[in-house]
C-alpha cells in the first residue's frame, strides 16, 4: 500500500518518515460509507510506502492497524472534531530502503498528482518501482 503523506499536515510522522525512524504511528483517511477508504481492509496489508512529495525511498511493515475516533489520536490544534470521524491508524516499523540507491525515488505524476492525496494498492515492490521515472 502506497500513500501521500505531505509536509504541510505538520504531524510529527513526517519527520518520523524523513529521518527513517524505527517505529511510525501514522493515521490517515477520514472513513466514509461512500469514499474507497471505508471498502477496504487494512487488516491485509502488510506493506507500507510513504509517498513523499511524489517520491518514495522506504518501505516499512504494518505490525498493527485498525480504525479510530479522530478525537482519541494525538490533535495539533482544538479544532472541534465530528464525533463520527474515525481514522485509520497503522503501527510502521522496520524502515527498509525499497532501492539500492538509498535515496528518494520520483514517481510518475500520472500514479501519484501531486499535491493530491492518494493511496493505491500494489502486488509487489517490483510493481511500485515499475513506476519510477527513469534517471
Amino acid at each position: 500500500l502506497a500513500v501521500t503523506v505531505f509536509e504541510k499536515g505538520h504531524r510529527d510522522y513526517y519527520q518520523q518518515f524523513m529521518e527513517r525512524a524505527k517505529e511510525v504511528d501514522y493515521y490517515f483517511g477520514q472513513i466514509t460509507p461512500t469514499n474507497k477508504l471505508g471498502a477496504l481492509n487494512f487488516q491485509k496489508y502488510d506493506y507500507f510506502v510513504p509517498v513523499i512529495n511524489g517520491k518514495v525511498r522506504d518501505v516499512y511493515q504494518i505490525t498493527f492497524s485498525s480504525i479510530r475516533n479522530r478525537k482519541d489520536l494525538p490533535q495539533i490544534d482544538n479544532k472541534p472534531i465530528n464525533p463520527a470521524d474515525v481514522r485509520i491508524v497503522l503501527k510502521l516499523t522496520n524502515p527498509t530502503y525499497l532501492s539500492g540507491k538509498h535515496q528518494f525515488v520520483r514517481l510518475r505524476p500520472s500514479v501519484f498528482p501531486p499535491r493530491r492525496w492518494g493511496f493505491k494498492e500494489f502486488a509487489s515492490v517490483s510493481e511500485l518501482l515499475s513506476y519510477t521515472e527513469r534517471e
